[in-house]
């Protein structure tokens, strides 16, 4: 008889499995044996996440068995300790053409407050409104300060570029 017995079916952590031994010389078979159960579990290599943690608490979960699907008793997962800042910046100080503000976020999980975030100097002064004046193409007083005169101006300032572009052509 072989020295190794032949395995039909694997033994697991819960249930023992089957074997076979096999004649050397003729090739006969033995009557399948038991082989006994491992007793030993195949974790997952990853928790399975029961409670999330989050940037102040912890969380938990557990490992199952790959083979027999066993829990294992509950473990802590713990806080991140980093904070899921939201998307809008709260202004604490405006900034001003010359002087920069500054702002913060809030942690949409536990509504910490980040560290101070700068908040760049518009780095130019106000702009005077323009005033109104006799359009260069049609002689008409079109005001700058309104949509209406600000398109008008856009369009005649087209014109000009188009009498410009066709005066080189020609």
């Amino acid at each position: 008889w072989a020295e190794e017995i032949t395995v039909d079916q694997e033994p697991t952590c819960g249930e023992a499995g089957s074997g076979h031994y096999v004649c050397t010389v003729c090739g006969e078979e033995t009557e399948p044996e038991e082989i006994p159960a491992t007793g030993e579990h195949v974790w997952a290599e990853e928790i399975t996440v029961d409670q999330e943690p989050t940037c102040g608490e912890a969380g938990s979960g557990h490992y199952v068995c790959t083979v027999c699907g066993e829990e294992t008793e509950p473990e802590e997962i713990p806080a991140t300790g980093e904070h899921v800042w939201g998307d809008e910046l709260i202004v604490d100080q405006e900034p001003t053409a010359t002087e920069a503000g500054s702002g913060h976020f809030v942690c949409i999980v536990c509504g910490a407050e980040s560290d101070p975030v700068e908040i760049e100097a518009a780095g130019e002064e106000p702009v005077e409104p323009a005033e109104p004046g006799p359009c260069g193409i049609c002689g008409e007083v079109h005001d700058p300060n309104t949509m209406s005169g600000w398109w008008t101006g856009l369009l005649h300032d087209i014109m000009f570029i188009i009498q410009r572009i066709a005066f080189w052509w020609i």
